[in-house]
């Protein structure tokens, strides 16, 4: 799943903002402070704190614009909208580890305040003339994409990536079993799970949580079709993180039939299923 990232700059530095939106948008759905953030039927305090809502992430452009006067001495300053932005999604994230501040390399301390600090700070070659923002700003995005797996992880057990999985449901009249083999990938933020995966046409949402380091609780759903076909599951996470085992039941509501089956996971390159281990 992609996360949603709030870029925040001067008008100065929007060229950097769309170079790193276009580094980013592979992997995460990133909009800048220009783009339908302020609305002209309302007031920009109200626009931005309803921003802070829509985003998981933010990251804000310092480039020091700004002279100020700081206790008798002179220092480069980012200009106080951007610094008053940054502040208002610190508040709302509670977590300074979603935030992220990039500088001029040549800039060795931009001012900004106290209760601030702790934020993580890349820089870029201002100095470089050939005007390639992307490659510019590349090793930044780099830097960011990794903190925000960490972030996303919160020191977890990492399950995200490409599975397979298969399942078997017993029809109460007939007992037939049903295998299917798909591909999935698992989307993970801190300790919840996403996933989507096709069968006859349909495709099916899987929601879970990690509970205890050693299971995963959740439901699923026909995205489609919603409550028509639905249900709940659990699984065991196998002591190497790389097979899931256990069972499902839902409801479907065209045969008015409730479900129920065996649910078994291997990660990419594994090449036994849970069941297929003597």
């Amino acid at each position: 799943m992609k996360q949603n990232i709030f870029i925040g700059s001067s008008l100065e530095s929007l060229e950097l903002a769309k170079a790193i939106q276009i580094e980013l948008e592979k992997h995460a759905y990133v909009t800048i402070w220009t783009q339908d953030i302020f609305k002209l039927t309302s007031t920009a305090l109200d626009d931005l704190i309803i921003a802070t809502k829509k985003f998981e992430f933010a990251i804000f452009i310092f480039n020091p614009e700004d002279i100020t006067n700081i206790r008798g001495t002179e220092q480069p300053t980012v200009k106080d909208n951007v610094v008053f932005e940054l502040g208002l999604f610190i508040g709302k994230f509670g977590d300074k580890r979603k935030v992220f501040i990039l500088k001029p390399r040549s800039i060795k301390e931009i001012h900004i305040p106290s209760d601030l600090l702790g934020i993580s700070i890349g820089d870029y070659d201002d100095k470089r003339t050939d005007e390639n923002f992307r490659a510019i700003v590349s090793p930044f995005c780099t830097q960011i994409l990794k903190q925000i797996k960490e972030v996303k992880n919160n020191g977890m057990l990492s399950l995200d990536g490409k599975w397979s999985e298969r399942w078997w449901a017993v029809d109460r009249e007939k007992n037939p079993v049903h295998f299917e083999d798909k591909e999935v990938f698992i989307e993970q933020f801190e300790n919840t799970l996403k996933a989507q995966f096709k069968f006859n046409n349909r495709t099916y949402l899987f929601e879970g949580v990690i509970e205890q380091m050693r299971f995963i609780t959740g439901f699923w759903r026909d995205i489609e079709n919603g409550p028509t076909y639905s249900g709940a599951f659990q699984l065991i996470i196998n002591i190497n993180a790389n097979t899931l085992y256990g069972r499902w039941i839902g409801f479907s509501a065209s045969n008015n039939e409730v479900n129920h089956g065996i649910w078994e996971w291997k990660r990419d390159g594994v090449e036994q299923y849970p069941s297929e281990f003597s």
